[in-house]
């Protein structure tokens, strides 16, 4: 019997398949419709890796049938923040499946919450550091993160990185049921750091949602077209492509809810690699450590979600941003333009300069970008300076966040 996915019955139209599908025979119509069922069937299927633990999922599940305030988050890159989709905020796949979660579950549609806080650009070191803000302020309850493509190419700090998104999930206030969604690059060659972040979801036991796994081997070979899901930059999902993730997300919403219900749910003590940035805290959030800020000032204008940062413009001087830290690590997020009046800062802790903030870069796109300042293997109380570098004192750079760990 043919399987009922919704958002999948739309996608599936001549023009997203190859010519190969087609047949001359003189029932061609009748095995044309009964493949494009079979490859619809199969390419959702391919999408599952794993259910997991069901027990968080299933208690969001039952908070919704019963009317209670249920809160869906989603923390990611553009491809969660939805760019190139058209209309942005709707044709997502983020909003897409949060829609679809409403109209399974809930008994009250308006006491299902939606947080997108996807920004462009964003790698799970930026996720980290964002995540006490854009996420866990909502104290949701079921949050999708999607890094595969932006973490692609940085093994080793996501390995860290990642796995303390996925720790500090799990072991936050409203305990949510965590869910990871792997995309998936086309540009030269298939590339997404799925192999490495699927590890970590084995260890968690999560729910994991495959885009890469699901097309990949089927565009290679001419069966699926590249259209049918890639925009022409072969990064981002068209309007096809998101409701393809969203058709993938709804199928793991109704393997969760009719698998048994798990009884419990325990976070594993130990680590799969490393989760030192768990217990992340951010200045911007708690500015008790700065002790003067210098030549900065103030942000009057919000930066995507930060509406609480420093910022130094080319009249102000260059006396350092001066904060007293117990940390071992160091996170800083910031704006970079390709704008020859923004230039670098410079990071010091206790007087040695340990890296550069680079506010101007040729390929930016007004990007939010991020770096790890900082690292030690033990924490101490260090007085952190950020100064612009020697030559860009009348230039211009934003620092939006700064995260650190003790």
């Amino acid at each position: 019997m043919r399987k009922n996915y919704s958002m999948i019955a739309v996608l599936f139209g001549a023009a997203l398949f190859t010519t190969s599908c087609a047949s001359t025979e003189t029932n061609s119509s009748e095995k044309e419709a009964l493949n494009k069922e079979k490859i619809e069937v199969e390419i959702v299927d391919d999408s599952l890796v794993n259910v997991g633990n069901n027990y968080r999922f299933m208690k969001a599940v039952n908070k919704a049938k019963n009317g209670e305030q249920v809160t869906i988050a989603y923390l990611g890159g553009s491809i969660t923040e939805g760019a190139v989709a058209s209309p942005q905020k709707t044709n997502c796949y983020a909003y897409l499946s949060y829609t679809n979660f409403v109209e399974k579950f809930a008994a009250n549609k308006d006491n299902v919450k939606y947080v997108n806080a996807g920004i462009s650009g964003t790698p799970s070191m930026l996720g980290i550091e964002r995540l006490n803000n854009d996420i866990l302020s909502y104290s949701p309850d079921i949050v999708f993160v999607e890094f595969a493509v932006n973490d692609d190419g940085r093994i080793d700090d996501l390995k860290d990185t990642y796995e303390s998104v996925v720790r500090k999930l799990l072991n936050s206030k409203s305990e949510p049921a965590v869910i990871l969604v792997f995309t998936v690059g086309h540009t030269g060659g298939f590339w997404s750091a799925q192999d490495t972040q699927q590890q970590i979801g084995s260890h968690y036991n999560l729910g994991m949602i495959s885009v890469r796994d699901a097309i990949q081997e089927r565009i290679s070979s001419g069966e699926l077209s590249n259209s049918a899901y890639f925009h022409t930059d072969g990064i981002h999902p068209t309007n096809s492509g998101h409701k393809l993730i969203a058709s993938f997300i709804e199928n793991y919403f109704e393997k969760a809810s009719a698998k048994e219900a798990d009884k419990s749910y325990t976070v594993p003590a130990d680590v799969k690699f490393a989760a030192s940035y768990e217990n992340i805290k951010n200045v911007e959030l708690d500015e008790t450590v700065v002790k003067n800020i210098g030549s900065f000032t103030k942000a009057t204008l919000p930066v995507w979600n930060y509406k609480n940062y420093w910022s130094h413009s080319s009249s102000e001087g260059n006396s350092p941003l001066t904060m007293k830290l117990n940390c071992s690590k160091i996170i800083i997020a910031f704006q970079q333009k390709n704008n020859a009046s923004y230039g670098n800062a410079d990071v010091y802790v206790d007087g040695k300069k340990v890296s550069t903030v680079q506010g101007f870069s040729s390929s930016a796109w007004n990007n939010c970008a991020t770096i790890i300042a900082y690292k030690s293997d033990t924490a101490a109380l260090h007085t952190v300076e950020i100064k612009m570098s020697e030559g860009d004192e009348k230039k211009t750079i934003n620092i939006l966040g700064i995260g650190y760990t003790e």
